[in-house]
């Protein structure tokens, strides 16, 4: 910026170390964020192409949105992140899309990928023609007051619930939008709440027309962070750490012997990290210690922790594992046989279903349903997880309109959205920003919705069994489910009696599951879900009913 001033250059211009993400200084050394940005590249475009669609993301300023509509463009608000705007923008056919960070993707006269000396070309192009200052060329746009991206820490396996219930309060007083988190909307500007996808954080943005109204807006919105986010969120992320110090000298331990660094850990007492050093050392159990585990008193054994941790460590990092030898990796794998606590339940993991709420799709009454699964703090340094699955189920078919899946597990890191036409027999599979046209079976449901599809077979269902078509991973499936036989379970409305179903999965499910999910639903009409258990890489993932809205439990 103050180059560009030195200088007094037309337009400073800078890139990321891989140039696809584009930075702009204006004359006056001032920054051009990147729905500014957008506004430029938008005018020039809808020029020679009117009705062009452009895409950008919920963090952008609603004047980019109002711009392009003004100037005859079709704007489109979508979720953040390069991979899902790209996917996005083929799917559409847009002429552009762009992020606030950025990335700049150019469909017209272009490749549609975000190439950002392609992007400072087309910039200069527009000065070029223009004959004014850049200053000049965004003058007419109304001026508001906004704010940077405000993050707020919230550990992982929280933040997609607090978003969910920040959402729900909000939706009954203003109206608001859902794609990414929640946009709320107000006569003076807006306010948003989403999860970051990389950090344990919410990422909040406000925007409005004055100070006075954007210090309403935020005391509106944040309100609703402050009411779900625990006071000390860091402590919360580090308390299974901090009061658990057996465990985390077993995960010092073997994270110093595989090489990574300890200083990203809450220290441990020396006294009690050189007793289960020597225990190693002896290839004996260390003295057992007594650690908190969900707020109980667990007895745990120093050597088995380290066991568990030398197994996460493998699983995560297999090349560094190569990398320590064979003396160190016969040394570390004498402590795998026993790769799990000796005593006490091992909660590796949070899963969340739920049926979130009823909306409109492509004119037609749906369901979304929604499927977390988070690891803990311990199990995320090794092979952390953290898994989103949305499904918009018909109402009146009963069948699947569209699946959404965000998925991170360990190394493995996927986006994957499935438009299904019921009508033309067709899903339109994006992953990765990779879009194919697949045949599939009618009334085809996908791996989430078919979890609910068992609710609405006939009474006589419940003592036999039966399959249903699935899409997943570009494949259709026969799913079988099964059921097992009934059992007495207790939920937060009393105990109930419950069918146990077994869905014999032909295929890695939801979460990498290894082929099978128990699932309990009440033996009543409603057969509402009171627990899931499904084996994955690692121990289970379990998911327990915690709340009930709208339903009731009767007899069958």
């Amino acid at each position: 910026m103050k180059k560009v001033r030195q200088e007094r250059a037309n337009v400073g211009v800078a890139y990321d170390g891989d140039a696809d993400r584009i930075g702009v200084v204006d004359e006056k050394g001032e920054i051009l964020w990147g729905d500014k940005l957008m506004v430029l590249f938008s005018r020039d475009i809808l020029k020679t192409t009117p009705g062009a669609t452009i895409i950008s993301e919920v963090k952008a300023s609603q004047i980019l949105y109002d711009d392009i509509a003004k100037h005859g463009g079709r704007p489109i608000m979508w979720k953040t992140g390069h991979s899902l705007i790209k996917a996005k923008m083929k799917e559409e056919k847009a002429a552009l899309a762009g992020e606030m960070s950025g990335h700049m993707f150019f469909a017209d006269r272009y490749f549609g990928y975000d190439d950002a000396i392609y992007a400072s070309c087309r910039l200069i192009e527009i000065l070029a023609k223009a004959g004014q200052p850049l200053s000049a060329l965004l003058a007419d746009l109304p001026k508001t007051i906004a704010t940077p991206e405000i993050r707020v820490d919230c550990p992982d396996d929280i933040k997609f619930h607090v978003v969910e219930k920040a959402r729900t309060e909000l939706a009954r007083q203003h109206k608001t939008i859902d794609i990414d988190g929640v946009r709320v909307l107000f006569p003076e500007g807006w306010g948003l709440i989403r999860a970051s996808n990389t950090q344990p954080a919410l990422v909040l943005r406000f925007e409005a027309t004055s100070e006075a109204a954007l210090e309403r807006i935020r005391n509106v919105v944040e309100a609703q962070v402050k009411k779900h986010v625990p006071k000390d969120s860091s402590a919360v992320q580090g308390r299974e750490l901090q009061n658990c110090s057996g465990k985390h000298a077993g995960m010092v331990l073997a994270t110093e012997l595989a090489g990574w660094d300890r200083t990203q850990y809450v220290e441990a007492t020396e006294p009690l990290q050189q007793r289960v050093l020597q225990a190693v050392l002896k290839g004996t159990d260390a003295p057992e210690v007594r650690v908190g585990v969900d707020g109980c008193g667990l007895p745990v054994h120093g050597m088995a922790l380290s066991r568990m941790a030398t197994l996460f460590a493998r699983l995560a990092d297999p090349d560094r594992w190569e990398a320590l030898g064979p003396s160190v990796r016969r040394a570390m794998s004498a402590m795998t046989t026993e790769p799990y606590l000796v005593a006490g339940r091992n909660r590796v993991d949070t899963a969340v279903m739920e049926v979130a709420e009823r909306q409109t799709f492509s004119g037609r009454s749906v369901l979304k349903l929604l499927h977390t699964a988070r690891s803990n703090n311990f199990v995320s340094v090794f092979y952390p997880v953290n898994n989103r699955v949305e499904s918009l189920l018909d109402e009146d078919g009963i069948y699947s309109q569209r699946l959404m899946f965000n998925r991170r597990e360990g190394r493995r890191k996927n986006d994957i959205e499935i438009l299904f036409d019921q009508i033309q027999h067709r899903a339109i599979v994006t992953k990765d920003g990779n879009t194919e046209t697949l045949e599939v079976p009618a009334r085809v449901q996908d791996t989430l919705s078919v979890l609910y599809f068992f609710r609405t077979l006939p009474g006589t269902a419940l003592q036999t069994s039966t399959t249903v078509d699935v899409h997943h991973d570009k494949k259709n499936y026969r799913l079988e489910l099964r059921v097992e036989g009934t059992e007495r379970m207790k939920t937060p409305l009393g105990e109930v009696d419950t069918v146990r179903i077994l869905a014999i999965m032909p295929f890695k499910g939801l979460f990498m599951n290894e082929g099978n999910i128990r699932i309990w639903v009440t033996n009543d009409a409603a057969r509402i879900p009171v627990f899931m258990k499904a084996k994955v890489m690692i121990g289970s993932v379990t998911a327990a009913l915690t709340s009930v809205e709208g339903a009731t439990f009767g007899r069958p």
